[in-house]
């Protein structure tokens, strides 16, 4: 079981809020969805500067500067070293972004695909009654 498995995200009009999950205003959900692209974008970037700082290449080919790179980077036997844990954490977070945009948006989708079948079937109603009035 991953960890969005049990989270659900509902975007209401009105009324009570459902048991579990979040539930958000139409306009909320569009705000957050907002933010979150310009932290996504601030991520992305992040994650490209990480990239590179894990694959510079050492100055010297002195044995303690190799040493200190590898420290840096990557050891000698290809485990992470210093930034590469920085970098996995900025992946994590890039992750856990995408997601919640993907689910919000999903929510708003959902609502708004609910607003157009209703104001459909409220449209037949009216044909309906037009002729018995």
């Amino acid at each position: 079981m991953g960890l969005w498995d049990t989270i659900s995200f509902t975007v209401m009009d009105s009324g009570p809020p459902p048991s579990g999950g979040f539930a958000l205003q139409r306009d909320e959900a569009t705000q957050l969805v907002a933010r979150l692209q310009d932290v996504l974008d601030q991520l992305n970037d992040m994650h490209r500067e990480a990239f590179l700082l894990c694959h510079i290449t050492p100055p010297s080919q002195d044995p303690g500067t190799m040493i200190y790179q590898q420290a840096l980077t990557m050891n000698a036997a290809g485990q992470p070293a210093a930034l590469s844990y920085g970098g996995g954490h900025i992946d994590l977070q890039l992750a856990y972004v995408k997601e919640l945009i993907a689910r919000l948006r999903t929510a708003l989708g959902m609502t708004e695909a609910s607003d157009e079948t209703q104001a459909g079937a409220i449209g037949e109603v009216s044909k309906e009654s037009e002729g018995r009035i």
